[in-house]
């Protein structure tokens, strides 16, 4: 444009007294990769566009929180177990081992599957595969409550956990979790 005489060129110009060169500087539509351009560290360059983040997928959101919920669900049956073992055991009666043992279990599991929902919300593989795995235990639970007259709670519990798992299986889900 500025050789027919119509005024300056639109494109934008990098500002007078800049450092940079106006053939290094990427273009708008350019993404900006670490050490493609050098210069100060504390700056871009002229142009340079950097990538946006990666969006976390709405499923791996939604099983992380209901991982952290259901996890924190079992502290709270944990320490209903436990305060009643305790109860019985002040009271004099005598409280198997066993069944502080089951108390013990059920708080340290449901602290894992509080840890693996936050750490699948960040995504984390091995997050992933623990959540799974932990789900998997709380299906066969629900096969035991099953079979021990528990009923509802139990085909609630697998349903619950079946419905998990296939959310972490999930191809959005283990995409996220593999490039974290």
């Amino acid at each position: 444009m500025t050789e027919s005489g119509y005024g300056r060129d639109p494109r934008p110009e990098p500002p007078a007294g800049d450092d940079w060169q106006a053939g290094a500087v990427p273009t708008p539509g350019d993404v900006w990769q670490q050490g493609a351009v050098s210069g100060p560290a504390d700056r871009l360059p002229y142009g340079a566009v950097l990538p946006l983040p990666r969006p976390r997928p709405r499923r791996a959101t939604t099983v992380s929180v209901l991982l952290i919920v259901f996890g924190a669900l079992g502290l709270l049956l944990g320490a209903l177990l436990l305060a009643l073992n305790n109860h019985d055991r002040n009271n004099g009666e005598t409280v198997s081992s066993a069944l502080y043992l089951a108390a013990y279990l059920q708080l340290a599991f449901s602290g894992a599957e509080i840890a693996s929902g936050v750490l699948v919300l960040q995504g984390r593989e091995w997050a992933r595969v623990l959540a799974i795995v932990l789900c998997g235990l709380n299906v066969l639970g629900g096969v035991i409550s099953l079979v021990s007259g528990g009923g509802g709670s139990g085909i609630v519990g697998m349903g619950l956990n079946i419905l998990l798992i296939r959310m972490l299986f999930n191809p959005d889900v283990v995409e996220w979790c593999r490039q974290a």
